[in-house]
């Protein structure tokens, strides 16, 4: 896949993620917290798994990312959903390893 392609692809993504956060802020103003958090906690979460296969794979700073979100996690949302999305995690890693290591995404590394 050209350069180019992936550029549009991860705009694609970027803007699909911008407007499932401005539905969780929406959620927000409704008062609906706990949905939103799970929302705002998910959609980073799922974007960052498709844009990690998309580009660099492990080398991908959407790892350090993952981080971040679980920090967030363990401040603003419950106990479930914390769970959930360590899990989810765990298996987007655990995926991208086995999908390196059988050759089915092959791992640009930069120069």
């Amino acid at each position: 896949m050209g350069a180019s392609a992936r550029i549009w692809k991860s705009s694609l993504v970027g803007l699909v993620t911008l407007s499932l956060l401005g539905a969780a802020l929406w959620l927000v103003r409704k008062g609906q917290v706990q949905r939103a958090a799970a929302f705002m906690l998910g959609t980073p979460t799922l974007s960052l798994r498709h844009l990690m296969f998309l580009n660099q794979g492990v080398n991908s700073p959407g790892v350090t990312a993952f981080r971040a979100i679980l920090l967030l996690a363990i401040r603003f949302a419950t106990r479930r959903v914390l769970l959930t999305i360590l899990f989810f995690m765990y298996a987007v890693l655990t995926g991208i390893v086995v999908a390196i290591l059988q050759g089915r995404l092959v791992n640009v590394v930069p120069r």
